[in-house]
């Protein structure tokens, strides 16, 4: 059986892991985005950067027999998602998402909602001194100059 793991998060590799582990008999390959500039070591094949769209990622599948895709993107990557629904539709490959379990605020958490990392920052700018940040690089220059 010859899988393909969209990847790029921990539970790909968690995932990645368990079928080298328990299934030594699944060909696997990991693709990643290419986004990340060190990334973990992922046991099987791993491949780096896009398949050019919808298309692309069709043909790749057939290219390489591929029977099964489980998607493990990141959840924000709606993107690859939609491609990897639409791509495994057209070849006849079975598709798989693994979903992260919802993230629920405790009661009475003082939270702000806004629409992007821009909003945020000004909100910051305007309330406070100081702020721990998780947003990723890719949002980082947002709140350059706070």
């Amino acid at each position: 059986m010859n899988v393909l793991i969209l990847g790029g998060t921990q539970e790909a590799r968690t995932l990645a892991d368990h079928i080298s582990t328990d299934h030594p008999n699944v060909n696997m390959t990991t693709s990643l985005a290419g986004v990340t500039k060190s990334r973990a070591q992922v046991p099987g094949k791993v491949r780096v950067g896009g398949f050019g769209g919808i298309q692309g990622l069709t043909s790749y599948l057939i290219s390489e027999h591929i029977n099964a895709v489980i998607d493990a993107t990141h959840p924000y990557a709606t993107q690859m998602t939609d491609h990897a629904v639409q791509a495994c539709g057209q070849a006849n490959v079975d598709y798989l998402r693994l979903e992260r379990p919802q993230w629920i605020l405790p009661p009475n958490t003082d939270v702000i909602f806004v629409p992007d990392a821009l909003e945020a920052a000004r909100l910051i700018a305007r309330t406070s001194s100081a702020a721990f940040l998780t947003v990723g690089r890719k949002d980082l220059a947002a709140f350059e100059g706070l």
